[in-house]
């Protein structure tokens, strides 16, 4: 998972005898053997998992749901996640509505969904959880 990461992302932090403790991770820094999260130190990667994109999650960082679609306008970008059956977790992002701008991915965890908008539109999505 690793691989995958940027600073920025988030994830969920397991802490604890058989990760008891649970909270959300944003990473500050990346290091060659361990990953630097909510400046609180050293993080390794065993004890960090990716947050899947649930309702509840795409609450969180704002979107609207519509059917089985969640909406957001990013800085002019609309981006859509769709939670289909058979496990189809679809994103498109389109600038403006212009469909020459349409990206489509398989999106089931926030860092994912965070890094493809990043790789899309070269700009940050700004959440807090």
């Amino acid at each position: 998972m690793k691989k995958e990461l940027r600073v920025g992302n988030y994830l969920e932090y397991h802490k604890g005898y058989r990760g008891i403790t649970k909270f959300y991770a944003k990473v500050d820094e990346l290091r060659h053997d361990v990953v630097i999260c909510n400046k609180n130190g050293e993080i390794i990667e065993e004890e960090l998992a990716p947050i899947e994109l649930t309702s509840d999650i795409m609450k969180k960082i704002g979107f609207k749901k519509k059917g089985e679609t969640y909406t957001k306008n990013i800085n002019g970008y609309f981006v859509q996640w769709s939670d289909l059956p058979q496990l189809v977790k679809l994103l498109t992002i389109s600038h403006q509505g212009k469909d020459e701008f349409m990206h489509k991915h398989n999106v089931y965890y926030l860092h994912q969904l965070q890094n493809a908008f990043y790789t899309m539109t070269n700009q940050e999505m700004n959440i807090e959880l």
